[in-house]
């Protein structure tokens, strides 16, 4: 499994996620030049790409394929730029996922690519394309989402994102256990996310916590 995103920390968290799986292994690059090597190296069955700067998506879709004809190329995207989902398709994006998707779904979707099945392909026309702003407006929202967090919150997941077990964290911050699990409601709530790992991914691509230490 190659992650391709030129947000280094996001990427080598979820290459972490991908590798703690019974199943999985995963590997985080940061260009389209890179991936192409990697490709030709290690032969992944899926690879989940993300932003990649200058780069044009659906044209990596294309370079990656020449290399690898048979891979399958899931797009992650903000969820508004349909016109970049619907070219990275007809590139031969096998499928495509957005930003605001639970950890889960992500690793469900990456097994069902890899067992040939169907990856929320969807084959409707573009809707008219939105304006600037409305564009970005997701990632605005996460950020405020994130700025919600408190010292103490960020803290946790910090620690989180370092790999410590909730007995560890409680231990070492002196609280109880149910303190813990406390604070930890408080940053699902905040986020908006449903998962611990989807939290500490959105806190890490948000610049609030460091990937492992």
């Amino acid at each position: 499994m190659l992650i391709v995103d030129d947000h280094r920390t996001f990427a080598e968290a979820m290459a972490v996620v991908v590798t703690t799986q019974h199943d999985m292994t995963g590997r985080a690059v940061t260009s389209t030049s890179e991936a192409e090597r990697a490709v030709v190296d290690d032969r992944p069955d899926v690879v989940l790409l993300g932003a990649i700067g200058a780069d044009d998506e659906p044209d990596a879709v294309s370079r990656l394929l020449e290399h690898a004809p048979d891979l399958r190329i899931l797009i992650l995207t903000d969820g508004e730029d349909d016109q970049l989902r619907v070219r990275s398709s007809r590139a031969g994006a096998y499928g495509s996922l957005t930003t605001f998707e639970p950890i889960e779904r992500v690793l469900e979707a990456i097994r069902a690519a890899v067992n040939g099945e169907p990856v929320d392909v969807r084959d409707e026309e573009p809707r008219p394309a939105v304006s600037g702003r409305r564009r970005r407006q997701p990632h605005a929202t996460e950020h405020q989402r994130s700025d919600r967090l408190s010292p103490r919150e960020r803290e946790i997941l910090q620690l989180m994102a370092n790999g410590s077990e909730p007995p560890q964290i409680a231990t070492q911050l002196g609280i109880s256990p149910a303190t813990l699990r406390t604070h930890i409601q408080n940053i699902l709530t905040k986020l908006r996310v449903h998962s611990k790992t989807q939290a500490v991914l959105m806190a890490i691509r948000q610049g609030k916590v460091s990937g492992r230490r």
